[in-house]
């Protein structure tokens, strides 16, 4: 097995982990910035990041929206297609 594989290897057993530190660290450096930009505190986000899982979340998809490339952008904006199966009946 090569370096490279076994990175991929090692990613995907420690994914979790390593989505959680993402969502983490993302969340943290945003608040850090607004609080070191004053002019980004106006407006009233206590509330917001006070609820830490849904504030972790929407921080980790903007970012991902924001950095991803336009055909993931455009697939993750799409209605998703509801389809209903019909049972038929033999006569």
């Amino acid at each position: 097995m090569d370096k490279k594989d076994k990175i991929k290897q090692l990613t995907l057993k420690y994914n979790d982990i390593l989505l959680e530190s993402i969502r983490i660290a993302l969340s943290e450096d945003l608040i850090n910035l607004i609080v070191v930009n004053q002019e980004d505190q106006d407006f009233g986000l206590v509330e917001f990041m006070s609820k830490k899982k849904e504030f972790k979340n929407f921080v980790l998809t903007e970012f991902l929206k924001n950095n991803s490339n336009p055909v993931i952008k455009e697939l993750a904006e799409m209605e998703e297609r509801q389809f209903k199966f019909k049972k038929k009946i033999k006569k």
